[in-house]
């Protein structure tokens, strides 16, 4: 096999590896926001939001800092994954927050459901 043709196979295998990669990705954030969708508690979604950026904030920190290599290394196998995680996670749609008239003690949807026309 020739060296040009070889370096032509070699980069179509990193297209399509790409490429798969891409898709696979797409394929599992769809399939968790379908399976999460408006499931899971806000507060438990802001602490892992906060967790990831901080996690991101690291893993900057370990590739900037000048004295070891390996912080450099986990910094950024550390910005990576977590860079990752935080775009799967801004996908997911948190549980709608519940609003009580502070009158009646009733939810929002409650008294919307309430004042709906009837349907005909």
């Amino acid at each position: 096999m020739s060296e040009g043709k070889r370096h032509d196979s070699t980069f179509l295998v990193l297209i399509l590896g790409l490429v798969g990669f891409l898709f696979g990705f797409g394929f599992l954030i769809n399939r968790l926001g379908r399976l999460f969708d408006r499931r899971i508690p806000r507060r438990l979604y802001r602490i892992v939001e906060i967790s990831l950026i901080g996690a991101i904030t690291l893993g900057i920190a370990g590739m900037f800092q000048p004295w070891v290599l390996w912080g450099f290394r986990w910094g950024f196998l550390l910005l990576f994954y977590a860079t990752l995680a935080y775009i799967v996670w801004s996908h997911l749609v948190p549980e709608p927050m519940q609003f009580e008239s502070p009158e009646t003690g009733k939810t929002v949807e409650q008294i919307e459901s309430r004042m709906a026309p009837p349907e005909a």
